[in-house]
């Protein structure tokens, strides 16, 4: 058994409820750009690598299904390593966040790091709802300043005909906060909420 430091590995056991409400937690994940493994969350893009393992032994068939997730681009003609492990295999060989490229992401460019990022926010202040704690007015703000830099993107698949519903609940969910009322926040997050998983179904 490997003892290093650097390696995190969870292993479950599930009924057939629990995997497949695991798995859509896991696909929300993937499509958020960050994967949560022993409690340690990790942003990764580039490539998804999947390896299926089917295998029949004395009448018993067990199958095997490994993700493979890296924290740096990952070109298409690259194979999987002969290293990899038959549970959910993370590369954490990423370079070190200098405070000069924290700040630049809080303003990402591109429509891939800003969903990232917009999807990290989402979630966290969800939790803080969840949790009943307090959702700052600063937090809020910044997230509905990235709803708002989200819609001057164009392209096909971007849902750009639900644009306007977005960006009503994003000015909505900014409201509330300036409100300073929980009730009207959480209200105002489930609305844009529900949005999003609407596109994220239609637009994939």
């Amino acid at each position: 058994m490997s003892n290093d430091p650097n390696k995190k590995k969870a292993k479950h056991a599930f009924s057939r409820e629990e995997a497949v409400e695991y798995l859509r937690r896991l696909a929300d994940q993937l499509e958020d750009g960050s994967i949560q493994v022993s409690n340690e969350e990790m942003e990764f893009e580039g490539l998804i690598k999947v390896k299926e393992e089917l295998k029949t032994k004395k009448g018993k068939t067990s199958v095997k299904v490994q993700f493979k997730v890296s924290t740096q681009e990952v070109p298409h003609e690259e194979e999987p390593g002969a290293d990899a492990q038959p549970e959910l295999a993370i590369d954490q060989a990423a370079p070190e966040q200098t405070e000069d490229n924290a700040e630049a992401d809080e303003q990402p460019s591109s429509y891939k790091k800003l969903k990232k990022l917009m999807g990290k926010r989402f979630k966290e202040i969800g939790k803080a709802l969840e949790e009943g704690g307090q959702v700052s007015q600063a937090d809020l703000a910044a997230f509905c300043d990235n709803c708002l830099q989200m819609v001057t993107f164009t392209g096909s698949k971007l849902g750009e005909d639900l644009y306007p519903q977005f960006e009503a609940a994003a000015q909505a969910l900014r409201a509330a906060g300036e409100s300073g009322d929980p009730a009207a926040i959480k209200e105002a997050y489930d609305l844009l909420d529900g949005q999003k998983k609407a596109c994220h179904k239609e637009y994939k």
